[in-house]
């Protein structure tokens, strides 16, 4: 009854909060397309194209190899309800261990999260990997491309240590959420769940001027913030708000921070500095209907663009969109 009460709440898709400065609008949150390729059998995460506003990258969870997929989302394919295969990369050698988020970051780079750390969180080797997005043909045949990539190292700062990384498993973190400034390139992560299976979404950030690319240095995690209570689901009935994605849109105005129920939009008041986009009041966004939806992104149009890990289709993914409807006044058209 307590689960009944919750989803009927948010598939009312309730109206932005005071509060919320230039919000945007969305509409009714539907299945667009199932995925023509049968090899993403768990899409844990989605990003667009520096290239064409069709095109997408995604990936699958753990238990597969270092290959990030194309597919092409157009209008066409909208109203065949199919999203085209444009093939894949594969980047050789890189580690997978669990992928669990895929962004878009500046230069034309594909930043990739391999930070997903199931309860009891005992990972030591968490990483970021990023390569250059080759440049594909929408209308063209799937290719099979090989990627040079970058690798670096991470770990959340000691809890009574906080210039020190973690040295006790118990003060790690299950994460499933990369969020990639699109012209400066600082990192940010979001938490999922604790080592012993609690939900909660503390804010970590690595700014891109620290990071080394050289696949040894490990680099600590600033803490920010913890967003628990802003995010859909932590009080509506007690369901835990676990993160599972999230995307900054490329104008850098608009950050995306989605659960397995709704997403938080959080929006960047007028000539702040964009760490304050996350103390602002979210706006919540209903994505009611997927099973274990986990990706998310911003479209060039503005509408949000969610996959599901869960195939509904043999082995073919969905791909959800909720379009914008009313853009900010005062948001710069992309």
């Amino acid at each position: 009854m307590i689960i009944f009460i919750i989803l009927a709440a948010l598939a009312r898709a309730p109206a932005p909060q005071a509060g919320v400065i230039h919000a945007p609008v969305y509409g009714t949150h539907a299945l667009a397309a199932k995925s023509q390729s049968r090899e993403v059998e768990e899409c844990s995460g989605v990003a667009p194209s520096h290239f064409d506003a069709d095109i997408f990258w995604t990936h699958n969870d753990s238990g597969h190899g270092p290959r990030v997929y194309a597919f092409r989302l157009s209008a066409a394919d909208r109203q065949q309800k199919v999203a085209a295969d444009l093939g894949y990369v594969e980047l050789r050698g890189a580690p997978s261990v669990d992928w669990e988020d895929i962004a878009s970051g500046p230069g034309n780079t594909i930043y990739l999260f391999d930070g997903g750390d199931n309860p009891p969180c005992r990972r030591a080797d968490k990483c970021l990997i990023r390569f250059i997005e080759p440049k594909i043909d929408p209308a063209g045949q799937p290719v099979h491309l090989t990627g040079r990539w970058e690798m670096a190292r991470f770990e959340y700062p000691d809890p009574n240590q906080p210039g020190k990384p973690v040295t006790r498993n118990a003060d790690r973190f299950d994460a499933e959420c990369l969020l990639v400034h699109p012209t400066t390139g600082d990192i940010y992560i979001v938490t999922k769940r604790t080592d012993d299976n609690k939900a909660v979404a503390r804010l970590y950030r690595l700014p891109a001027a620290s990071i080394r690319w050289d696949r040894r240095t490990v680099h600590l995690l600033q803490f920010v913030a913890d967003l628990s209570k802003e995010l859909p689901g932590a009080s509506l009935g007690g369901l835990p708000a676990m993160v599972t994605g999230g995307a900054v849109s490329a104008d850098g105005q608009h950050a995306a921070i989605r659960t397995y129920l709704a997403a938080a939009i959080f929006t960047l008041p007028p000539n702040h500095p964009f760490e304050d986009i996350f103390k602002q009041k979210p706006q919540t966004v209903s994505l009611v209907g997927e099973h274990q939806g986990e990706g998310i992104y911003f479209a060039r149009n503005g509408d949000l663009i969610t996959t599901s890990e869960v195939v509904l289709f043999g082995k073919q993914f969905p791909v959800y969109v909720t379009p914008l409807t009313t853009r900010p006044a005062s948001a710069p058209s992309p």
